[in-house]
């Protein structure tokens, strides 16, 4: 359990490297994933030690959706100030997200042969 948690900080302290020196608008837990993909990648770590801290993490998911909840509370006002505008974004966005993997998943399958 140990070496997966040092292998998911390692990421992300990777990850935070790189935003800090090169100033990327990225978030820096998605340059952590990528490089913790490169890592399972090049076998540098290995799957079954990040099970055991994945499995525990998976259990008490819970406990990380009570800050965005409350902050989502504490905001309402901004929320209902600028509910059509946020809600316009969502569909605008799901929509565009459905279409993009639709393009993509048709460039990507096999052609079938008729």
């Amino acid at each position: 359990m140990i070496k997966g948690l040092l292998a998911i900080s390692a990421a992300l302290a990777v990850g935070e490297a790189i935003v800090y020196l090169t100033q990327w608008p990225l978030p820096a837990s998605v340059l952590g994933l990528i490089a913790l993909f490169l890592a399972l990648q090049l076998k540098w770590v290995k799957i079954e030690e990040l099970t055991a801290i994945t499995d525990f993490l998976m259990q008490h998911l819970a406990l990380f959706l009570i800050p965005p909840c409350v902050a989502l509370i504490t905001h309402l006002d901004l929320i209902q100030r600028d509910f059509f505008a946020l809600l316009g974004a969502s569909v605008l966005s799901s929509v565009l997200l459905i279409w993009v993997v639709g393009w993509i998943e048709q460039l990507l399958a096999p052609k079938e042969r008729s």
